[in-house]
């Protein structure tokens, strides 16, 4: 097999625009999920088990037979990343999954991506979001100067670069304020933060 080749790397190689709306072109979700699965030659059967258990992933089972574009956009993200499921596929590439939602729908989708990672897929966000790739990610990848910036884990990246602000990156509230208080450890999120600060509050007691 060539894996130069576009139509092959589809097989396994799953791409969530960052207006999913874009790569939407069937009457309900059902059928746009179907899609993928059909063009790879599944049978009726398995493409009929590959959408259900896609839909019962990504919580879309009750919106089955509405129409992709009048979705909200966490849902039309969702169908996008159905139809990835649905065709088994192993890498999953997200673009600017975050941007424009509230607290609530990323926290939703980042949770979805995080189970579909720990059972077997590999995610890859393209993103401008300090705070996903602090809680989530395991390795980051900085494109700056024209080159490979950096490769390395989050917290190497925001503790150990002192070129961070000049690379155009930010440092997350959660990451600041554990590195500024005494003794404190490395916190990627506020919620390990308040974690550790109620400890502390308490352990002083």
């Amino acid at each position: 097999i060539n894996g130069d080749d576009a139509s092959v790397r589809s097989h396994f190689i799953g791409y969530v625009f960052q207006r999913p709306e874009r790569q939407m072109f069937r009457p309900t979700v059902r059928e746009e999920v179907a899609y993928g699965p059909k063009q790879l030659g599944m049978s009726e059967s398995e493409i009929q088990e590959a959408v259900e258990e896609a839909l019962k992933a990504t919580q879309l089972t009750e919106l089955a037979e509405s129409y992709p574009p009048n979705l909200n956009r966490g849902e039309k993200q969702r169908v996008a990343i159905a139809s990835a499921i649905a065709m088994h596929t192993q890498y999953l590439i997200l673009d600017e999954p975050t941007s424009g939602q509230d607290s609530e729908d990323k926290e939703q989708l980042m949770e979805l991506l995080s189970e579909l990672h720990q059972k077997g897929m590999t995610i890859l966000i393209i993103s401008h979001d300090m705070d996903i790739f602090a809680e989530y990610c395991q390795r980051v990848i900085v494109i700056g100067n024209h080159t490979k910036a950096f490769d390395g884990t989050p917290e190497e990246l925001f503790t150990k670069r002192p070129d961070l602000y000049d690379l155009g990156l930010s440092r997350p509230d959660a990451v600041a304020l554990s590195m500024a208080a005494p003794d404190f450890p490395y916190c990627k999120s506020m919620k390990e933060f308040t974690a550790a600060m109620l400890e502390r509050i308490g352990g002083t007691k």
